[in-house]
């Protein structure tokens, strides 16, 4: 990650430079490196209980989420134009909402508000608040009932159904 920020500020300042070039080969690299990355999903083994076997597919699971917003963003930030850019706002929000309100973490979360925010703000959209009040209740239910066994598909249809819209709304996550 270090490396992507540091070749995405070279790669701005050498937008703003007239007569700068930015080679775009070690971008290359490093989406060759997390494309070829294995990840073979955990199966059952009986070398494993059940518990075992839950925390490596978490595992396997986040770091995938992680491994492909990474690849968003290397194509949002060195091979995005204005004419794709709506598809790649809602494809980076689609990404990274599936795996937002499984946060835990204080830390995690605030990270999660900060991305928000900063995306509302670059691209105008409502979408990234509202997937963000949408964690909100996640968070705040899971910390009020002590339960890390939120389903947040039913925090969308009781969101939604309770609406008192004369259409029933619709949550975008990407």
């Amino acid at each position: 990650m270090a490396k992507i920020a540091s070749l995405a500020q070279q790669h701005k300042l050498a937008l703003e430079k007239e007569n700068l070039y930015f080679d775009i080969n070690a971008v290359n690299e490093v989406e060759r490196t997390l494309r070829g990355i294995p990840s073979p999903y955990p199966t059952f083994s009986t070398d494993f209980d059940e518990e075992a076997l839950d925390l490596l597919r978490d595992r396997y699971h986040c770091t995938e989420a992680w491994r492909n917003a990474l690849l968003i963003y290397i194509e949002r930030v060195f091979r995005w134009t204005r004419a794709n850019q709506h598809l790649q706002t809602r494809n980076t929000l689609l990404a990274v909402s599936w795996s937002m309100p499984e946060i835990r973490r204080e830390e995690d979360r605030e990270f999660v508000r900060d991305y928000c925010s900063w995306w509302t703000s670059l691209c105008g959209s409502k979408m990234f608040i509202d997937a963000s009040d949408f964690c909100e209740e996640i968070w705040e239910r899971a910390d009020k009932e002590g339960s890390q066994e939120i389903w947040w598909g039913g925090i969308i249809d009781m969101r939604c159904s309770e609406s008192k819209l004369p259409v029933r709304p619709q949550i975008l996550l990407g």
